[in-house]
């Protein structure tokens, strides 16, 4: 297994949370407008009414976090 893969590259990642802030907020203005579909806020309220998906939120946002920032910075 070859652990010395190159680092990710700064732009790409501010991309990628670009990309996933401009998905959140179309989402959120997408389900104001019609109710159809939950607004993300009360997704998130949803997943922390259990224990378990509570960690699992935790764990997830822990591991994007390292992937987009922390193995960023290690190579610069």
């Amino acid at each position: 297994m070859n652990l010395n893969l190159p680092p990710a590259n700064w732009r790409i990642n501010m991309a990628i949370w670009a990309l996933i802030f401009a998905a959140t907020v179309a989402w959120q203005l997408i389900s104001v407008r019609s109710r159809r579909l939950v607004s993300f806020g009360d997704l998130i309220r949803l997943a922390r009414r259990w224990w378990i998906l509570r960690w699992a939120l935790l764990v997830f946002w822990m591991w994007l976090g390292w992937h987009l920032f922390v193995r960023t910075a290690i190579g610069d």
